[in-house]
């Protein structure tokens, strides 16, 4: 696997587990707002 598959890979998992984890709260509140990205995480 070359190293920007890796990469991609990560960012997707990333992303699926940022969206998993917000979809599953029971509180509308975000764990991790859009707008605070490159701010607090």
């Amino acid at each position: 696997m070359a190293v920007n598959e890796d990469i991609e890979e990560q960012q997707a998992t990333g992303k699926y587990l940022i969206h998993a984890l917000d979809e599953d709260r029971l509180s509308e509140r975000k764990l991790f707002p859009v707008e605070l990205k490159g701010v607090t995480w």
